[in-house]
């Protein structure tokens, strides 16, 4: 640190961040649109969808950056890329509704379109039809 004082740089932390594609801000912002006309006939709105997500962590993505400082005149928004010989992964699949996680499921192997569908058709169904009354399904 005291070198960054010297040539009176400041110190700065990597931050990690999803990779974008150019298609991504039209869909977000066409997205954020249809959520705020829909929030202006309905207050209720974010509790009547189902929210889903799914993720999949890795070693690779789980740097530890919080004692990585770099100095700089000005902010070099650095990226940094690491390598482990030990690779590892782990999916998760959740879904929240009336702002409660209503499942959480996780697998060790890639998603696949047939375990999606299984996470749908099984868990998500059983829950559905156990908890949800049918007027709320019909808003959902």
């Amino acid at each position: 640190m005291e070198n960054f004082k010297r040539i009176r740089a400041y110190p700065y932390r990597i931050t990690l961040g999803q990779y974008l594609l150019p298609r991504d801000r039209e869909r977000r912002f066409d997205f954020c649109n249809f959520i705020l006309s829909k929030c202006d006939k309905v207050s209720t709105l974010a509790k009547e969808i189902l929210w889903t997500d799914e993720s999949q962590f890795t070693r690779e993505e789980s740097a530890n950056i919080l004692d990585s400082h770099f100095g700089a005149l000005e902010n070099p928004q650095n990226l940094s890329p690491n390598n482990h010989q030990v690779r590892w992964s782990v999916n998760v699949w959740c879904g929240i509704w009336k702002l409660n996680l209503i499942w959480l499921f996780s697998f060790d192997d890639a998603l696949t379109s047939t375990k999606y569908m299984h996470i749908l058709s099984r868990p998500l169904s059983d829950y559905l039809e156990e908890s949800v009354s049918l007027s709320d399904l019909s808003r959902m």
